[in-house]
């Protein structure tokens, strides 16, 4: 400005223009006080094609695949104890482990085998009479027909001579003794089908004999089989490939009960992880019968990370139950682990962190969402104008996928990731209000 001007205003009082440029700074103030008035919310974008892993850990018992509690079945003297019937000791499948004195068994077993021998001896001489009533049924029959034929002899004789004793070309009585003759053969005829008769009854009786035979040979060889059952059960083997985990007799024992348990055997070389998985995670899970293979895992046990921190136990949930305990509301879960070193032991704990899930969506982060009720909401800025940008607070129902604790999947509606969600949706806000939308700072986003 002209320092003349200047002096004429100073000392006449004279009005001057505003300079150019003021109003402008004017309104940039009054837009600043009106964004420093308005409340401040932070934004984030929603997150396209994050790669969400759903995991959870739950508390696990070691078990070994099988075991079982070895019983005699049987009373009787512990005679003889294997060198592998001690713990620690590993046994094969069938191996003999302990032996027991049974005499009182091993008599009745001899017993049996004589009644045995003794049905058979029946069952053999009952076919041997049966054998012999077929031949003499066959005698008797061949006896009749010879009798048969006499009589029919007898009866064309004495036809003649009735015929020639009316002629007079014999004498009468020549004629009765033909008669006589002829009722001699029929007697024997009757005779020798009687005899057929009782030969047959007592071929009948031969038969019902053989399986009266059959029947006492089966009996015995049952109540044989039953006895000899008994004394196999004093020989206790092993069920198994495994180890001895418990004795409880020693040479020269008396097993008085029978269910007894002498010896604790159990097959670790690949052990059962098991886990109780709580309802709300059961849809996710899935066996090695899966197309995937299964939900996979990997086992911490904190016994053995000190000592061996490179242990590294993973695998795949093998088994799971059909049903859910009606108290804990638990799903009984286990995976079969193969024992490689055989670091894991029965009885041993740890944590099993299974991979539920795994997939890429969107995501908006979990401080997002808003439960209202069934419903779940974010809240989102609409309209957004102005640098930074201003607009209005409003909801979105939204529906969930996967949630990993940190970040939720939205699959619906479609978010197109320009949208400013509101970070954290609980807390001051009010439906409505306008706002001045601020990017969420990095660090409280990781």
């Amino acid at each position: 400005m002209n320092p003349s001007k200047v002096l004429l205003v100073l000392i006449f009082g004279l009005s001057l223009p505003p300079l150019a440029g003021c109003g402008s700074r004017k309104e940039r103030a009054a837009r600043n006080a009106e964004v420093d008035r308005l409340p401040h919310l932070e934004y984030i974008h929603p997150e396209k094609q994050t790669h969400l892993v759903l995991k959870r850990s739950y508390t696990v018992i070691i078990d070994a695949l099988e075991k079982a509690e070895l019983t005699a079945r049987v009373r009787g003297e512990v005679k003889v104890m294997s060198p592998n019937a001690d713990i620690g000791r590993n046994v094969t499948k069938n191996e003999a482990l302990v032996i027991l004195d049974v005499p009182d068994i091993l008599a009745d077993q001899q017993n049996k085998k004589a009644l045995l021998d003794q049905s058979i001896a029946q069952q053999d001489q009952a076919q041997h009479n049966l054998q012999l009533v077929t031949e003499e049924i066959n005698e008797a029959k061949a006896e009749e027909a010879k009798h048969q034929a006499e009589m029919k002899y007898r009866e064309s004789q004495y036809g003649r001579f009735a015929q020639l004793a009316k002629l007079g070309t014999v004498t009468p009585e020549q004629a009765d003794e033909a008669k006589l003759q002829f009722g001699a053969a029929q007697a024997a005829v009757r005779a020798a089908q009687a005899k057929i008769l009782t030969k047959q009854a007592k071929y009948e009786a031969a038969k019902v004999e053989i399986k009266v035979a059959a029947t006492k040979k089966a009996v015995a060889e049952a109540e044989l089989a039953r006895v000899t059952a008994l004394v196999g059960f004093a020989t206790i083997r092993a069920p198994f490939d495994g180890v001895v985990t418990k004795r409880w007799v020693d040479t020269g024992a008396i097993v008085r009960d029978a269910m007894h348990p002498l010896l604790t055997v159990m097959r670790t070389d690949i052990m059962r992880v098991i886990m109780d998985v709580p309802e709300r995670d059961l849809r996710y899970l899935r066996n090695r019968d899966a197309k995937d293979g299964g939900n996979r895992v990997s086992l911490f046990v904190p016994a053995l990370h000190d000592s061996r921190p490179e242990l590294d136990f993973k695998g795949t949930i093998t088994l799971t139950a059909a049903a859910l305990d009606p108290v804990t509301r638990t799903m009984r879960v286990e995976m079969h682990l193969p024992n490689t070193g055989g670091y894991l032991r029965p009885q041993m704990s740890g944590t099993a962190t299974v991979t539920l899930a795994e997939h890429k969506g969107v995501t908006v982060p979990a401080t997002a969402l808003v439960r209202r009720g069934e419903k779940t909401l974010v809240y989102y800025i609409s309209h957004p104008t102005g640098e930074p940008p201003r607009g209005i607070v409003r909801p979105m129902e939204v529906q969930l996928g996967l949630d990993d604790g940190v970040n939720v999947e939205i699959t619906a509606p479609r978010f197109t990731g320009q949208e400013l969600i509101v970070r954290k949706g609980n807390g001051v806000i009010r439906e409505g209000s306008h706002t001045v939308a601020v990017p969420a700072r990095l660090e409280e986003l990781q």
